[in-house]
């Protein structure tokens, strides 16, 4: 954008032209001078102060631009940057290429500006050269970076992974490809860009310039906790990575002891890692083979290992995402405790042992409360996920239909039709159909027949004296797969 000059600039022409007017008018009582021939002495004497007039024009109007951002050029631009705490960078820079990305199609355009912070552990920190934009409906754009400082060796593909500052709608950053030294120098359109970003973000000593210092370390996960009890007018800032070394961690204090507020002592330190180990028993719609309740228990395992690394410092599991988690898969009917273990079991690791702090962040809904220091994990490789696929195991109501010559025998009868039906229920394998030949080939006494009722669905089968061999249905086989009576009644 051009800037509003705040003067008239006259050209030669111009200045030549209103000479002669002013001369040759009389004004003031002055003697008019009307000889404005080619050559003459008043046009001659005009021209040549208008031609000094005309290039102090010029000069004062170069002066004025290079005072601005959006103006000044070369060494005069260098000065107006300077002012921010920026340099021109020259060549030897480490260059190439960063993806911004997301996951879904972008609702509008987003804009990223030149100068946006890219880094990554143990990388330099890097930084666009140049304003780009993520159109409507798309997913990921390449942007032109450079190395904030001269020097260093390449970057191998895939290095860089943070967005310090981050932006709304881009989800991930990388690059794809290797970063090399480079020997271009830094625009101006290049250095405006950067400069003009950089006044956007200049405030220092407040949480974001905080959360951005250790961003700028490769650092994912940081809160900034303000209000301590016990220690007032403190700051600390929680780092919630999970593998802070003693060298990042005592960069990262160097990066925010720089833009930290004057007179606010602020401590820097890694979080309390709480983990948790899952353990559940769920039950299938039927039985399935073993690579398919494999599969549904990756993508089980997946889709928790991405809720938990979704969550900061402070964030709370919450046991009805999990829950909606464990049971997302279409063939999972039912969520079962797994005897000896409950669903969620937080610990910390202390001294090479293991802590069970169930107490202190189990919550009477099962939701997990880590606290404003501490943040929850989950590791699916060092502590494995429990969870026991297993096929549908249906209680059933069975009604006993029997003939008895005295109703005194009711009692005796009862119990021993319960003893030999779940004797012979239990060793029901998959698929086997049941007949009335079947659960009566023990039982002592004549049996009329049997109205066998799912406490799930209520569905009902009724199995009678009648010869049928075919005894129940498919579908009815397939859910009889493991059975329990849970009652039963004598009739006469």
């Amino acid at each position: 954008m051009a800037v509003e000059t705040p003067f008239l600039q006259k050209d030669f022409a111009t200045l030549v032209e209103h000479m002669l007017e002013t001369v040759g008018s009389g004004a003031g009582g002055s003697k008019a001078l009307t000889d404005t021939t080619e050559g003459s002495v008043v046009r001659t004497l005009m021209e040549a102060f208008a031609r000094e007039m005309a290039v102090c024009y010029q000069q004062l109007d170069k002066v004025y631009r290079f005072a601005y951002l959006e103006t000044a050029e070369g060494v005069a631009l260098d000065n107006v940057v300077a002012l921010l705490g920026l340099k021109r960078h020259r060549a030897g820079h480490v260059e190439g290429t960063a993806t911004f990305s997301r996951q879904q199609p972008a609702p509008a355009d987003v804009p990223i500006p030149a100068g946006t912070l890219v880094a990554g552990r143990d990388t330099p920190l890097f930084e666009t050269v140049e304003r780009a934009v993520l159109p409507e409906d798309g997913q990921e754009v390449t942007v032109n970076i450079r190395s904030v400082e001269a020097g260093g060796d390449k970057v191998e593909a895939e290095q860089l992974s943070v967005m310090p500052r981050p932006i709304w709608g881009i989800e991930g950053v990388t690059n794809r490809g290797e970063l090399m030294l480079r020997r271009r120098e830094e625009t101006d359109d290049e250095l405006r860009e950067r400069a003009r970003n950089a006044v956007h973000y200049a405030n220092l000593g407040t949480v974001s310039a905080l959360k951005q210092a250790v961003a700028s370390k490769g650092i994912s996960q940081a809160s900034v906790e303000e209000n301590i009890p016990g220690k007032p007018g403190q700051v600390e800032v929680i780092l919630g990575d999970a593998d802070i070394s003693d060298s990042l961690l005592e960069q990262a204090r160097k990066e925010v002891e720089r833009v930290r507020p004057a007179g606010i002592p602020v401590t820097v330190r890694a979080a309390t890692r709480i983990w948790v180990r899952i353990t559940a028993t769920l039950e299938l719609d039927k039985d399935y083979p073993s690579q398919t309740k494999a599969d549904i228990e990756k993508d089980i395992k997946q889709e928790l290992q991405s809720y938990f690394s979704s969550l900061g410092v402070g964030d709370k599991v919450r046991w009805a995402k999990v829950r909606n988690i464990l049971t997302s898969p279409e063939s999972v009917v039912e969520l079962h405790t797994t005897e000896g273990y409950t669903f969620l079991e937080p610990f910390v690791r202390e001294a090479g042992e293991e802590n069970n702090v169930a107490s202190d962040h189990l919550l009477t809904n099962g939701d997990l409360l880590p606290g404003p220091m501490a943040r929850i994990a989950l590791d699916t490789e060092t502590v494995p996920v429990r969870l026991s696929l297993e096929p549908p195991a249906l209680d059933v109501w069975v009604d006993v239909i029997v003939a008895l010559s005295d109703d005194k025998q009711r009692t005796g009868v009862e119990e021993q039709v319960r003893a030999v039906l779940n004797n012979v229920l239990e060793k029901v394998k998959p698929g086997e159909a049941l007949s009335y030949d079947t659960l009566s080939q023990d039982v002592p006494v004549p049996v009329s027949g049997y109205t066998i009722i799912h406490t799930r669905d209520s569905m009902v089968a009724e199995l009678r004296n009648s010869g049928d061999e075919d005894g129940i249905s498919d579908r009815e086989k397939a859910q009889l797969r493991y059975v329990t009576i849970l009652g039963g009644k004598d009739e006469v």
